[in-house]
This record gives structure tokens, C-alpha cells and sequence, in this order.
């Protein structure tokens, strides 16, 4: 344990020993990060090939980044909204893709993708309100926490049955898959 927290700690300390190292390596992370994020296809491409690997790295290199006080990109990320999001990030992961799949299937213009975001945390923010932040904070008894995690997670399998395909492939990678 002493061995890993020790080299764990050495990338923060290369960093912290000049600022503008971490000022670098934490903007230049996050840019990789972002375009990747945007530019790369979710179907194929790099991580497909084995460079997976590579973006984990880079997350780190921003973590690692963000550890030193005073950084930019930690202030840049600690903005309210950003932090907000992180707060229900988990709900957004899971409630993305049976919104996106129900909501306008095959249409990718902004003003769907728009819908289907706002519809997306909407969800998610509901979520954390009445199941996430109650079962945390054990706020009114397991009871009917329970009840409402029933019934939330029967509502997002009801959707996620109400639009499963009928067989036929909608997408250019399930079609060269069938």
C-alpha cells in the first residue's frame, strides 16, 4: 500500500513542482478529453483498436493536475453548473439511452438532441430528488424509499420494453452485424 500511494503521488508532486506544468498537462488533458468526447465515433474508431488504454491515461494526467491548489481547470470545474451535473451524473448515465432511443429515433438534428438533454436530466434530476438523495441521507425510512426505487426502476424497464427494436436493424452497425 505504502509502494502505490507513494508512486501514486509522484505524477502530483512533478506536477506541483512548477505551475505551469500543471496549468499544461491539466488543459491540454481536458481538451483531449472534450475532443475526443466530440470528434471521435462511439461505433468504431481508436478505442475500438486497442486505445482505450489512452484515454485513461489522460484522465489521470488531469486528475492529477487538478490536485495542485490554485489550478485553473480545478476552478474551471468546480463552476456550480458543473458540478451540479456531476451530482446527478449517475441518473444522466442511466437515463440517456432509453430517452434517446424513445425520443425521435434516427433523427440527429440539435433541436432533437436538445429534447432529448433536457428530457434526459429532467429524469435524472427527479431521480436524485426522490430516490438517490433519500436512500443517501436514509431522509424518511427505507420504506418508502424502496417503494419509489420500485417503482422508478419498473418505469425505466417499461420504457426501455416499449422501445425495443422490432428486429430490424435502425443503425448502419446492427445491420452489418445482422
Amino acid at each position: 500500500a505504502a509502494l502505490a500511494m507513494t508512486v501514486g503521488a509522484r505524477p502530483v508532486a512533478f506536477l506541483e513542482a512548477r505551475r505551469w506544468r500543471s496549468e499544461a498537462v491539466g488543459w491540454s488533458s481536458l481538451a483531449a478529453i472534450v475532443a475526443a468526447g466530440v470528434l471521435l465515433p462511439s461505433d468504431h474508431g481508436p478505442a475500438y483498436a486497442g486505445l482505450l488504454g489512452l484515454g485513461s491515461l489522460v484522465t489521470v494526467a488531469l486528475l492529477a493536475a487538478v490536485q495542485s491548489p490554485g489550478s485553473s481547470v480545478r476552478r474551471m470545474l468546480s463552476w456550480r453548473p458543473l458540478e451540479s451535473l456531476g451530482r446527478i451524473s449517475y441518473g444522466v448515465y442511466l437515463y440517456h439511452w432509453p430517452v434517446f432511443l424513445a425520443v425521435r429515433p434516427g433523427d440527429s438534428s440539435w433541436s432533437t438532441f436538445a429534447q432529448r438533454a433536457a428530457l434526459t436530466l429532467a429524469a435524472a434530476t427527479t431521480s436524485y430528488v426522490l430516490v438517490e438523495r433519500r436512500i443517501r441521507q436514509r431522509h424518511d425510512g427505507l420504506g418508502r424509499t424502496a417503494v419509489v426505487a420500485v417503482l422508478a426502476a419498473a418505469a425505466v424497464v417499461a420504457l426501455a420494453v416499449a422501445v425495443v427494436p422490432t428486429g430490424e436493424p435502425q443503425y448502419a452497425a446492427d445491420a452489418a452485424d445482422a
